[in-house]
């Protein structure tokens, strides 16, 4: 038994002094070939052999799980797709009581907008766009009030009004636009490139500012719903809120989800640009 014990200890002792060797080899065809190294710390020299082979398990099996949980993650994506979603937006607000009404029917809903203001309207409800923007709505350029089309201004006149909003919006709510939707949706290559900005545009019009009808605004959106889509809306006809609270309430029972445009293109994968016109994904006509 003694002779035993003696024997299994010589062989542990030789396995480690093998270990030391090969390191020590290792190390000296090191220094031949690169020249001399800088003295190494203490610690490197009384590292614990034993340990570091449990710390290669560790990182050993840290991998395999990491490997694992990646494939459970693409197993359950490929079971359970994203569900499909567009961005509802608002221009000409925020209004007086429209606006408020909106936030209350999206607030209830746990829904997310996008808004498009005027810098008039702003400088005249200041706390209807900090409520917005508290709330998780983003806040976009509409231009200063919609009395001019962007494609009749000169590159100074057009700055000039995008400035001006910008600082209007900024002072109510602490966020500078990051989008420009230009009003009567007038447009080019050209002004796109002078705003300098993503230029935002739609791809559902329900055509809420001209019919006033709230079953005919909620069809709309709900007949014509593409994932990656933008509706267009005015915060300003509370046949507007009641119709978008309806095809909200329709969507989201189908498995829809709203977000703000930023989140839309995040989602997708996109990189906006700065002076590209962008029309969201067209459903079904």
């Amino acid at each position: 038994m003694m002779f035993k014990r003696r024997l299994a200890a010589a062989i542990v002792i030789g396995w480690y002094m093998a270990v030391i060797c090969f390191w020590a080899f290792g190390h000296t065809a090191t220094v031949a070939l690169a020249g001399p190294a800088a003295p190494a710390e203490p610690a490197e020299f009384a590292a614990d052999l034993p340990q570091l082979h449990q710390r290669q398990l560790l990182l050993e099996q840290a991998a395999r799980q990491a490997a694992a949980d990646m494939a459970a993650r693409d197993a359950y994506a490929a079971a359970h797709p994203p569900a499909p979603c567009l961005a509802l937006t608002f221009d000409d607000g925020p209004s007086e009581t429209v606006t408020p009404l909106l936030l209350d029917l999206l607030y209830q809903r746990g829904v997310k907008a996008t808004f498009f203001m005027l810098g008039v309207n702003a400088a005249a409800y200041p706390e209807t766009v900090m409520r917005a923007a508290a709330e998780g709505h983003q806040i976009c350029s509409h231009g200063w009030d919609h009395r001019y089309k962007f494609t009749r201004m000169d590159e100074r006149q057009l700055s000039e009004e995008l400035q001006r909003t910008d600082q209007q919006i900024l002072a109510a709510c602490g966020v500078t636009p990051l989008y420009v939707r230009p009003p009567y949706g007038a447009i080019n290559d050209d002004v796109a490139e002078m705003i300098g900005r993503p230029v935002m545009m739609w791809s559902i019009d329900p055509r809420d500012w001209q019919y006033r009808d709230a079953d005919r605004v909620a069809r709309h959106i709900v007949d014509h719903a593409a994932d990656g889509a933008i509706v267009i809306c005015h915060d300003l006809y509370p046949s507007t809120a009641q119709g978008v609270a309806q095809a909200v309430d329709t969507l989201l029972e189908r498995g829809w989800e709203f977000v703000t445009l930023e989140e839309l293109y995040h989602r997708r994968g996109l990189e906006l640009r700065d002076g590209v016109i962008y029309y969201g994904k067209q459903g079904s006509r």
